[in-house]
């Protein structure tokens, strides 16, 4: 009896973001980006951290998967499971793939960069 029933979760088709009007769509662009700031807003954050905010805030505004650093926690898992994905929009992949995947790049390592923006910089005005 459970046989015949995994068959069918296997079977049904992977809810897509993309959808005008579904919830996974309104997630990725509505959500996600009011989660971000209110995040960003209510903890004392790090520079590091908030930078890694913004990071991400970058990402969810402007839907694009960015990869993860191969130094992340199972960094080189995200990079074989994204590909083909990464770099494309959050919308255009299974809904619960693209949520698992902007879970993984709030939590990767904070960027050091020369070019990583202040410590105020979480875009909370916007």
């Amino acid at each position: 009896m459970s046989g015949a029933r995994d068959e069918t979760v296997a079977d049904a088709p992977p809810i897509m973001g993309n959808v005008p009007g579904s919830y996974a769509l309104s997630v990725f662009r509505e959500r996600h980006p009011v989660l971000v700031r209110q995040v960003a807003r209510a903890l004392p954050y790090p520079p590091d951290r908030r930078r890694a905010l913004d990071r991400l805030l970058d990402e969810v505004v402007d839907d694009v998967m960015e990869p993860l650093e191969p130094s992340a926690y199972d960094g080189a898992a995200w990079a074989e499971w994204g590909r083909g994905k990464i770099g494309g929009r959050y919308v255009d992949v299974p809904f619960l793939w693209g949520r698992a995947t902007s879970t993984a790049s709030c939590l990767r390592p904070p960027d050091t960069s020369a070019t990583a923006r202040g410590a105020g910089s979480i875009r909370s005005a916007q």
